[in-house]
């Protein structure tokens, strides 16, 4: 089953070389739809300039920028294998999806 900030393989071969991973954002309660919420991983560049809506992480000792402003929808089955987690985050998280979508 995937969770709430389960990170994903990105499935696009274009875009998976800037975004190699994906977030998911949408809640595992809510499983009836045929799609999931994302948020894409980017690699950290040297110049990333972090707002309040994007999140400097970490997976597999490297530096990624969570862009939780460029939230997309994947097709469930794209999203079988987990890469691991950003549960450690959850707060920060939330703090820029409400940042996002409600402005404070």
């Amino acid at each position: 089953m995937i969770r709430q900030f389960d990170l994903i393989d990105n499935p696009s071969l274009r875009s998976r070389i800037v975004a190699p991973f994906l977030v998911v954002v949408q809640s595992h309660l809510y499983d009836e739809g045929p799609t999931l919420l994302v948020a894409p991983m980017l690699r950290m560049a040297s110049t990333a300039v972090l707002t309040r809506v994007s999140l400097a992480v970490s997976h597999q000792h490297q530096e990624y920028i969570l862009m939780l402003s460029e939230l997309g929808a994947i097709n469930r089955p794209t999203a079988a294998i987990v890469r691991g987690s950003l549960l450690p985050y959850e707060d920060d998280i939330r703090r820029a999806l409400d940042r996002l979508l409600t402005g404070f």
